[in-house]
């Protein structure tokens, strides 16, 4: 895992994300994630032992071959779930894996990604 900062505007999601957590409460940590092949995945949420993977997509549309990155890093550290942040309007699912959680309602608190 890296503590790299990533771009300006996944930090303002992670912030945003961060803040958001139902009863402003703040939980572990949050950290970048990226191997040294290349492959990334905006944000960790990592609790106690509990570690939530998740990719952050500015706009609505979320192409699968995009998110190899998340793939990988719930292969490498063996993650049942990971989660894709998006602009859209439709709260989904890719595979059995990977959910697609809208930003508002991050925002408002509401998904529980724990």
């Amino acid at each position: 895992m890296s503590a790299a900062s990533g771009n300006g505007t996944a930090t303002r999601y992670r912030e945003g994300l961060w803040r958001a957590r139902p009863g402003g409460t703040q939980v572990g940590s949050l950290v970048f994630w990226r191997t040294h092949a290349g492959a990334e995945v905006d944000l960790l949420i990592v609790d106690g032992r509990r570690i939530h993977p998740i990719e952050i997509k500015l706009g609505a549309a979320v192409d699968p071959r995009s998110l190899a990155g998340l793939r990988q890093c719930m292969a490498d550290l063996s993650l049942k779930r990971g989660f894709v942040i998006t602009t859209g309007e439709e709260r989904r699912s890719i595979g059995k894996a990977i959910e697609i959680l809208l930003w508002r309602s991050v925002a408002r608190g509401e998904p529980d990604i724990g």
